[in-house]
């Protein structure tokens, strides 16, 4: 549709400069015309594919993986991996949508009333930042809410933490934030989502490995210990049970998590770097404490 308006624009264009007064006026009635109506054409196909993005919700399949016949994934990426939906939505954004910016900014496409009601109420530069703001808080949204089709409640922050990360790898990428989308709040945004998903992902796996070898009640195991005359502490038959029964415990969880997660997939380097250090932080301080 962008094409097409940018190529009626062109012969728009052409005609005033070729045309003499007396043959221009029908062709330019007819020409103008059929500018409104592509204009508001490209507002409302603006409208329907935000509103397709948004219909997403409804064609995941909750919790189930199916595949059509042609071996394509219906419902939600079983690994965590980046969602399809949104490598499709962010191509669209960036690699087609950024080469008619010249159009989309024209004053003509600017007075469409479908285009300026689709993009008010963000905080956008530009029309074309103004598009992309409105189009990736809809995928937000749709990521949210299919995300919680997972029955691993650990999976499903890894779902989102891929996605949330790639789509502001991609933004940053673009150059869109030093124009078009500068003053939004797009980056802070963004990481605070990556650092929510982050500490929920953490509360549903790792944190319940470690609840084992928490030093909260080790008040009452100390009370089961005598002190030797060298300084050391000799636990009795039920501390040292306990102490025992909780680094099992730990054991257990730690190999049930490590199980879980092997098949998950984070696909940048960065963002997998970034995540396995802060496990290792948390669960080697916990347990360096506890073992002490």
């Amino acid at each position: 549709m962008l094409s097409e308006y940018n190529s009626l624009q062109k012969d728009f264009s052409r005609l005033l400069i070729t045309s003499d007064g007396y043959q221009l006026n029908p062709a330019y009635n007819k020409l103008l015309g059929l500018q409104k109506t592509m204009t508001k054409a490209c507002g409302r196909a603006f409208i329907e594919y935000d509103a397709s993005l948004s219909k997403q919700k409804e064609r995941v399949s909750h919790g189930i993986h199916l595949k059509s016949k042609k071996g394509k994934h219906k419902g939600l990426p079983s690994d965590g991996t980046v969602w399809r939906v949104s490598v499709k939505t962010l191509n669209f954004l960036l690699n087609g949508l950024l080469d008619y910016r010249q159009t989309i900014e024209h004053p003509c496409m600017q007075r469409c009333n479908e285009l300026r009601g689709f993009v008010r109420g963000n905080t956008a530069n530009t029309t074309v930042g103004s598009i992309v703001l409105t189009i990736t808080d809809t995928l937000k949204n749709t990521l949210i809410e299919i995300s919680k089709g997972y029955r691993n409640p650990s999976l499903t922050q890894i779902f989102l933490l891929n996605n949330f990360h790639f789509i502001q790898k991609r933004i940053k990428e673009s150059g869109l934030l030093s124009k078009d989308i500068k003053n939004s709040g797009f980056v802070s945004l963004y990481q605070k989502l990556m650092d929510e998903a982050q500490d929920k992902y953490s509360s549903n796996s790792w944190d319940r490995a470690l609840e084992y070898v928490s030093i909260l009640d080790s008040e009452k195991i100390l009370k089961r210990c005598e002190k030797k005359p060298d300084g050391s502490l000799e636990p009795d038959r039920w501390a040292k049970a306990s102490i025992k029964s909780k680094f099992k415990e730990f054991n257990e969880r730690f190999a049930k998590q490590y199980e879980d997660q092997s098949v998950w997939s984070v696909p940048d380097a960065d963002l997998r770097s970034q995540i396995r250090n802060r496990n290792m932080k948390k669960i080697l301080e916990a347990y360096e404490q506890f073992y002490k």
